[in-house]
């Protein structure tokens, strides 16, 4: 065995002995598994401590990276017959597709992203340096063709290239066609990409509302989620001053992106990406705050920014800040929501008027439905424990909505949207009269009196906002106002 085969089973074999912590296996297996294939000895293989260690793993998205590893190996280290060899593309190809079982989204719905055990430059490089026809031809039907890029210091294989030729020739097809235009040729390339994506992403949109609120029309939903909400108060008069007050509210001027000083080259020279992007591009990444409930959500190809707090786990040490109009200016492929869903913020909201108070917090998750927001209606500013499993402060009312409202494409209507949908929330409070009082309190106020108020509103219900991309961003650098340490709120 190899040095390297050696220290994985003298740590195996103290594992299995002392039953101490794995992970520093798993980071040496991970490792191990970079190398080109065919290279792994067949001790190492088929060291029963080693098979052991993969088997106890069991129903792991590691051992099934760690299994198909080990049957691939198998295929260019054995003498296998005609039939053999094919029932050994059989095995690989069914342990591709268990990898694949741990992404359990669909293409449809936009909710399905590459496995990255898989999908990365590393292993994907080597399926296509060890030239074998068969094994390439197996992979294409499950992930991308990579580009020439990933391939830096070998020599690119001819399936590769050849791609990247036809590729080159669509290019120059296009720059001719579009080489009497007025516009230059990269506006036009830019149009046409922010136009694809903006579509596909409203196809996904729709499919993912449909999945999930199968008795709902989704097209209802869309619409409503972005035209601003009119508040259902009994006085039609104050629910008019209402949205014409809130159409007077400004929230924010700059939204930022938190990156690592690792990927600013690489963006600056093409583009901020979306995670199912970046995977598809086998380009190299830092994992940040995506999970599953943010794919389920639309999140899975989205770049996410902000204009208060982020998501901790999105740090990675260089802050990026926006001019918020010059960055939406003409992209479809804009969209934002209320709050980042997925980031728990427990906080107590204050609303202040010359004649009263009111208190809300609606970034909690305690006793929540799967795929809503909720909003508590609250006696004083006083926040709930957030190392308490129990909640020790009791709402006054409180309101679920569907996420799905608090998600719209309508940038000249951001703002008001955003202070708006307060009133989703009020209008269904669990306590009618608590409404009402509400509504009353603001039936009080001045013209002046009351945009103070839905501004304080506004920004309160946005402490958590996001505003996104889909799929891919080119920035203008002319909306680039800052380059600075990042920090998340």
């Amino acid at each position: 065995m190899t040095e390297k085969e050696l220290a994985i089973i003298k740590e195996i074999t103290e594992y299995l002995q002392r039953a101490y912590n794995h992970e520093k296996i798993d980071e040496l297996l991970e490792e191990y598994i970079k190398s080109s294939f065919g290279t792994s000895t067949n001790e190492f293989r088929n060291n029963a401590s080693l098979k052991y260690y993969v088997d106890e793993q069991g129903c792991t998205n590691r051992a099934s990276t760690f299994r198909l590893w080990f049957s691939i190996e198998r295929f260019f280290t054995t003498n296998f017959s005609a039939s053999e060899e094919s029932a050994q593309l059989a095995l690989i190809e069914q342990q591709i597709l268990e990898v694949f079982a741990w992404e359990n989204g669909t293409k449809d719905s936009g909710t399905q992203i590459l496995p990255l055990q898989i999908a990365n430059p590393t292993f994907i490089k080597n399926v296509y340096l060890s030239n074998n026809e068969k094994l390439i031809t197996l992979f294409k039907k499950y992930l991308p063709e990579p580009r020439a890029h990933i391939f830096s210091g070998f020599t690119v294989p001819l399936t590769v290239m050849e791609k990247e030729k036809q590729t080159t020739t669509v290019i120059k097809r296009f720059l001719a066609t579009h080489k009497r235009k007025e516009s230059p040729v990269e506006d036009v390339v830019l149009k046409v990409q922010r136009s694809f994506r903006a579509t596909k992403r409203r196809k996904e949109e729709d499919h993912r509302l449909h999945k999930r609120w199968p008795e709902q029309n989704s097209s209802i939903l869309q619409r409503e989620a972005n035209e601003p909400y009119r508040p259902k108060c009994e006085d039609k008069a104050l629910s008019d001053r209402l949205m014409i007050a809130a159409d007077k509210v400004k929230l924010f001027s700059t939204v930022r992106h938190l990156t690592s000083t690792t990927a600013i080259e690489s963006i600056f020279n093409d583009c901020l990406y979306g995670r199912r992007t970046l995977l598809q591009f086998y380009l190299p990444f830092r994992p940040a705050a995506l999970h599953w409930g943010d794919q389920e959500e639309g999140d899975g190809n989205a770049i996410c920014l902000g204009a208060n707090v982020i998501d901790q786990r999105s740090t990675q040490g260089l802050e990026l800040l926006f001019d918020l109009d010059k960055i939406s200016k003409d992209n479809p492929c804009v969209f934002y929501k209320q709050r980042d869903f997925g980031l728990e913020l427990i906080k107590t909201r204050e609303v202040e008027s010359p004649n009263f108070k009111f208190y809300f917090s609606h970034t909690e998750n305690y006793g929540k439905p799967d795929g809503y927001s909720s909003m508590e209606v609250r006696a004083n500013g006083n926040t709930p424990n957030p190392n308490s499993w129990v909640k020790n402060l009791q709402p006054i009312a409180s309101a679920q909505i569907m996420n799905s409202l608090l998600l719209s494409y309508n940038i000249p209507k951001m703002h008001q949207i955003l202070t708006l949908n307060f009133f989703r929330f009020i209008d269904v409070l669990d306590s009618k009269n608590k409404a009402k009082e509400i509504y009353a309190n603001l039936n009080q106020l001045d013209n002046d009196e009351l945009v103070n108020v839905l501004q304080q509103i506004g920004i309160n219900m946005t402490d958590t906002m996001e505003f996104n991309f889909y799929g891919a961003h080119k920035i203008n650098f002319s909306s680039l106002l800052k380059i600075q340490q990042g920090f998340y709120i």
